[in-house]
């Protein structure tokens, strides 16, 4: 599978969680749930020299081993003020970053020691 149809697809399974789930809905559509509509989505693509055989079939023997939630959580990049810890634990997050005002337990001059700790835990917690 090419880069362009990994993509197409993560975009498209999170598109399906979030219709599946959504309450919002499409300005001038009172009471109708949101609808994704992928065929209308442009394609991707990549020169061909960034193609390689042995990546592409290295991704798709990955992509077979990850269940829905961990493809749906691969995509999602929460931040310090939102999510904790014990929260991967749960929750197969793609990334965690401190964003704008985020920093640990609020203090926007935590010690660089602070800094570690939280490291440590959210590492401790996916390896767990």
């Amino acid at each position: 599978m090419n880069p362009s149809n990994v993509l197409r697809r993560s975009a498209a399974l999170v598109a399906f969680v979030f219709c599946a789930t959504a309450q919002g809905t499409r300005p001038g559509a009172q009471g109708q749930g949101a609808v994704a509509n992928p065929a209308r989505w442009p394609a991707a693509s990549s020169p061909a020299t960034l193609m390689d055989p042995r990546t592409e079939a290295m991704v798709d023997a990955l992509m077979k081993q990850l269940t829905v939630e961990e493809k749906v959580g691969q995509v999602i990049q929460a931040d310090i003020s939102s999510v904790k810890p014990d929260d991967l634990k749960t929750y197969p997050l793609g990334s965690v970053q401190a964003g704008g005002n985020s920093s640990p337990g609020n203090n926007e001059r935590s010690p660089a020691s602070a800094w570690v700790d939280l490291l440590r835990a959210f590492r401790a917690a996916n390896q767990a």
